[in-house]
């Protein structure tokens, strides 16, 4: 679990590296290592079994999505979103959070919107759970106009 409570890209990085993991070459690793990161430890764990058990679980992994991503060469996101809360002002009990996001292949933070896809966004978007969010299949669309044209055509 996150020391801070609040995720880092240097905790991200420094769990990657314990991996072996270089997230400015293998940023399609990057939703592993948060997984990794911001998973809860059981409470009463046995240390050294519990956590040689779930290293090799996550080593294991690492190995699948390296040998998947070698058979598909598809493009993915090194943007992340992140959130930061500014330092503690006298006066203020509520402390707003703010939105920043980070390039794990340059380096880069900004706070606004990188304009490309930013892993976390919208996940379930990319499913095809919600037909209202994926992306329309033109043959769909044409089955449906003809399907309307019958009805309309029958009146």
């Amino acid at each position: 679990m996150m020391p801070s409570g609040v995720l880092t890209p240097e905790e991200l990085l420094s769990q990657a590296r314990r991996f072996d993991v270089d997230l400015a070459r293998e940023p399609y690793l990057l939703p592993l290592m948060k997984q990794i990161v911001t998973i809860p430890k059981p409470p009463n764990r046995q240390h050294d079994d519990d956590e040689s058990a779930s290293e090799r679980y996550f080593i294991d992994q690492i190995k699948v999505i390296r040998h998947r991503q070698q058979q598909q060469q598809g493009n993915h996101t090194a943007w992340m979103s992140f959130e930061e809360t500014p330092p503690h002002e006298s006066g203020h009990t509520t402390q707003q959070s703010t939105t920043y996001y980070y390039n794990f292949i340059s380096g880069a933070r900004q706070d606004m919107h990188p304009l490309v896809p930013v892993l976390g966004d919208n996940e379930w978007a990319n499913s095809d759970d919600d037909p209202m969010t994926r992306a329309a299949d033109p043959q769909e669309f044409e089955h449906a106009a003809t399907l309307h044209k019958q009805t309309s055509m029958r009146k």
